[in-house]
């Protein structure tokens, strides 16, 4: 799914704009039709694409209109749909350049499988780049326009063809377009080892603070979240990111009671919970043992990040920061987990070891609600912290045992 920013300062109205993707999908064809041999599918279409262009430009006052002749040199098309380009220039607003390019793009990306089957391995390749120069044109022809051209590519790329029709790209547009909203939900236990959540969320903000798409985001914070807290914290804020920040186990996360005791929230039920979230696009378990629920949340809500085994504090608050540090500049949800990853193991001291996990095939069960109470009151672990609070770990007691584990893991 897409990142932040990706749409930098361009923001679509599909009420005042569709018309844009409409003439930007029509032109893609009208210049793909002069490429191909009269008999294709696609150049059979430029007359329609040709009516459709003209009555665009003349419902909305441009300048042009396309000459009648279809047997018209390459060139000259070129030349056609330069001044279409120019056309909407003389609106003054930038954005609608960019959105007729964007739309352009998506119009040969969604041709590009159909053009090249059969053909030699250089249709396939001329036709992406292609697709990829009208994208670069947006820098060139609408310089105010700040998007990320690179990460844009690789969520059209993602596409299937069906996916890149006018409607489905007005909505994917839709969407790119409004602010990612991030909900950090902590849960910091008074009988659990104490962590570091309050300089996660700053460390967060600071990053984001300082990227190139910091407008694109808003954060909103469930601290001290009691189990019972969770469905109305999603309800209220409908977050496209959740941000769990605090203990964990290989039963489930360690969220709080009425008490602020430890309450552990069993894995199905989290899962069923957060699939049920329509706006949910990715959530990052950033507690120990957290890999072990991610699959099953994945496959409920796509994309989760979850953390192998026993993790340090400082580990954890280092993966927020730049992990959101990446997403600010406007790479995708993959990209950042694997940027955020990679500074991690600049660290030769770290102990982290995330994973990006995604739904499995279709096919595979999701969890779904059961009749089960969602917290497990008897499986409370017992945690400890070390004298300076830079680890989070288990204390696994017995009666009987006064054995505890004095490592500087956390969870």
């Amino acid at each position: 799914m897409a990142g932040a920013g990706i749409l930098g300062n361009l923001r679509y109205n599909h009420i005042t704009e569709s018309w844009l993707v409409e003439l930007g999908q029509f032109t893609g064809v009208y210049e793909l039709a002069q490429t191909r041999d009269p008999s294709s599918t696609v150049a059979k279409t430029k007359s329609e694409a040709r009516t459709a262009i003209n009555k665009t430009l003349a419902e909305h006052g441009l300048p042009h209109s396309l000459p009648a002749d279809l047997t018209i040199t390459s060139q000259e098309t070129s030349g056609q749909v330069s001044r279409i380009l120019k056309s909407i220039k003389m609106l003054g607003n930038p954005g609608h350049v960019a959105l007729f390019l964007i739309a352009e793009s998506a119009c040969v990306l969604r041709w590009e499988p159909v053009l090249s089957s059969g053909e030699p391995p250089n249709v396939s390749e001329q036709l992406l780049q292609f697709a990829r120069e009208r994208l670069e044109a947006i820098s060139r022809e609408a310089p105010d326009v700040d998007i990320a051209t690179d990460a844009l590519w690789d969520i059209l790329r993602s596409y299937s063809p069906q996916d890149l029709t006018t409607p489905k790209l007005t909505l994917l547009l839709m969407e790119l377009s409004k602010p990612l909203v991030i909900l950090v939900v902590s849960a910091d236990a008074k009988d659990s080892s104490r962590l570091r959540v309050g300089e996660e969320r700053r460390e967060l903000y600071q990053a984001l603070r300082q990227t190139r798409f910091r407008d694109m985001f808003e954060i909103r914070d469930m601290p001290s979240c009691r189990v019972r807290d969770i469905t109305s914290a999603l309800d209220e804020h409908n977050p496209d990111i959740l941000l769990f920040t605090g203990h964990g186990s290989s039963k489930g996360l360690c969220f709080e009671d009425d008490s602020g005791r430890v309450s552990v929230v069993r894995k199905a039920s989290l899962a069923a919970v957060l699939g049920h979230q329509k706006n949910l696009k990715l959530v990052i378990l950033n507690a120990c043992y957290s890999q072990d629920q991610a699959q099953c949340i994945a496959d409920s809500i796509g994309h989760v990040v979850g953390m192998e085994g026993a993790i340090l504090d400082t580990d954890a608050v280092q993966f927020s920061r730049e992990f959101f540090t990446a997403l600010g500049h406007g790479r995708t949800f993959e990209a950042s987990f694997q940027r955020a990853r990679d500074a991690i193991g600049l660290n030769a001291s770290s102990q982290l070891r995330p994973h990006f996990l995604k739904a499995q095939p279709s096919g595979v069960r999701t969890p779904s609600l059961s009749a089960t109470p969602l917290a497990s009151p008897s499986a409370t672990p017992r945690q400890e912290s070390d004298s300076d609070g830079s680890a989070r770990y288990l204390a696994a007691g017995l009666i009987g045992l006064s054995l505890l584990f004095a490592t500087m893991f956390w969870f």
